[in-house]
């Protein structure tokens, strides 16, 4: 028991890590991170990300219009804003599909997105138009209905350099804590069956003092099935 809420204890200290560093003032992040975090929340795929780029080195930029979809096979990850106004392009700033690949799946389209044009796709990275160099830049995606799984997306953390400068993207995932806890939950729907069992008998032999102390179990149980979905 000790085990399993110190697992529990190390699982949550390490969404707080990941959600302090979302929610961190612009002051404390370095010009030239990107962190991108996907979870599975309600059923569907969240996407944030957050951070600045330094354009220290970097070449001319161009303009691209940006669609909002991940493209994990394909090493994609664009949040476009309106499609009418092109970001800033910087082409041969990224290493390219093959380095940076975050899973199987082939591209999707987000179903609402919100925040800055951000994105990379292939060897180019696409900023705000405009961008200067080390603003903070977020934003986010929802892809209704979807999974990580469904989407194909690796849920080994993933890192990828710009090939000008020192700037690093971070991609960070969670699956839903359904999936994260299977085994855990599976036992303690066990058990939750179990105890009913018991309750019942106990009701229907009218032991009033074994049913308060079984019911009592049962509710123990289903209070932490409730934690870990």
């Amino acid at each position: 028991m000790k085990q399993f809420f110190m697992y529990l204890w190390n699982q949550s200290m390490a969404r707080l890590v990941c959600l302090l560093a979302f929610m961190a003032p612009a002051t404390s992040l370095q010009a030239d991170d990107i962190y991108i975090w996907a979870e599975e929340t309600g059923g569907n795929v969240d996407f944030y990300f957050r951070g600045s780029i330094d354009l220290t080195g970097f070449p001319a930029v161009g303009g691209a219009s940006l669609a909002a979809y991940v493209n994990p096979l394909g090493g994609s990850y664009t949040n476009g804003g309106n499609p009418s106004v092109p970001g800033d392009s910087y082409l041969s700033v990224m290493a390219g599909t093959a380095a940076q690949k975050f899973g199987t799946g082939g591209g999707a389209a987000s179903d609402s997105n919100t925040g800055d044009d951000f994105g990379f796709d292939g060897n180019t990275l696409v900023l705000p138009l405009g961008y200067t160099s080390g603003t903070l830049i977020s934003g986010s995606m929802t892809f209704t209905g979807d999974t990580l799984a469904s989407l194909g997306i690796d849920p080994t953390p993933k890192s990828f350099a710009t090939t000008v400068g020192s700037n690093t993207i971070f991609l960070l995932t969670r699956p839903s804590n359904s999936i994260l806890f299977a085994a855990e939950i599976a036992a303690l729907e066990r058990k939750i069956r179990k105890f009913s069992k018991r309750v019942r008998k106990a009701k229907k032999r009218e032991q009033v003092a074994k049913v308060k102390r079984l019911s009592m179990k049962v509710k123990k149980l289903k209070k932490k099935r409730r934690a870990l979905r």
